[in-house]
């Protein structure tokens, strides 16, 4: 599960760029 962690971290960023 360390990948969808990894992404999830991923994810949040790209969200903050994009708002």
């Amino acid at each position: 599960m360390e990948t969808l962690n990894h992404y999830n971290e991923l994810w949040k960023e790209t969200k903050e760029n994009y708002s």
